[in-house]
């Protein structure tokens, strides 16, 4: 991952277990598949792009937001390999998202630390909503009042939902402080801030975008890597370079 970050190509993880030879009938299983390579012309690699490698690797070494946002890269890259044939595309996106996450939770420190008591009155103020409509329903006799039990059963799902809402707006809020800081563009921001509200959803069975989670999580038909994994690269790139800037 470190020669992938230095010189914005993809990174390809595969072990070669075979080769077959054209129109020749092989087996498979879901996990050993057969695959097409194309090998493309090999370029040289320029001297600044290896050191630039170098350099992030010692970064590893020394810094723990570098070391665990290329952990979280290379745990989504993991998973790609499985993608086409399993469900782990919500996976990816979790994995692409924490790298992004982890980022803008360090850059944004201070800020979380000014807005915490807001968020904290917020969610507050959600929990005594909660209670005062509980206390209107007959909750001891619940079990002989189907239709109260399923009003209290509702008002919990509602205030669960809100405190979601809150804490996915609270970092949706990291994330845009965390992109002007880093000089992320508008569009890989505009890519982190969706991921943010999809990664909300797909944890939960039967709430998640299949399309979405798709369109997010593989390369599209000019591009050899997808807007989720070059958002997140962009934010752990951005990060780097930061911390490589003299003084």
């Amino acid at each position: 991952m470190c020669l992938a970050l230095a010189t914005d190509a993809p990174a390809y993880d595969f072990e070669l277990t075979g080769v077959a030879r054209s129109g020749e009938r092989v087996s498979s299983t879901p996990f050993s598949y057969p695959a097409w390579l194309r090998l493309l012309t090999p370029e040289p690699l320029p001297v600044s792009m290896a050191n630039q490698a170098v350099a992030i690797a010692r970064l590893c070494e020394a810094d723990e937001v570098v070391k665990k946002g290329l952990a979280m890269l290379q745990d989504a890259h993991s998973l790609m390999a499985v993608q086409s044939v399993a469900p782990v595309s919500a996976f990816v996106l979790i994995s692409l998202f924490r790298a992004i996450e982890l980022v803008s939770d360090h850059m944004a420190q201070g800020w979380r630390e000014d807005h915490r008591e807001g968020l904290e009155e917020a969610q507050g103020n959600v929990a005594v909503d909660l209670c005062r409509e509980l206390s209107t329903l007959d909750i001891p006799n619940s079990a002989a009042n189907p239709r109260a039990r399923a009003a209290a059963v509702a008002a919990v799902v509602a205030a669960a939902k809100s405190i979601e809402k809150l804490r996915e707006a609270y970092q949706a809020d990291e994330i845009r402080r965390a992109a002007r800081l880093l000089a992320i563009s508008d569009d890989e921001c505009s890519i982190a801030l969706e991921m943010n509200s999809v990664r909300n959803r797909v944890a939960h069975p039967g709430r998640e975008d299949a399309k979405t989670l798709l369109r997010l999580t593989q390369p599209g038909a000019v591009s050899t890597m997808s807007p989720g994994e070059r958002a997140a690269r962009a934010f752990v790139n951005a990060y780097v370079a930061r911390l490589q800037k003299p003084g």
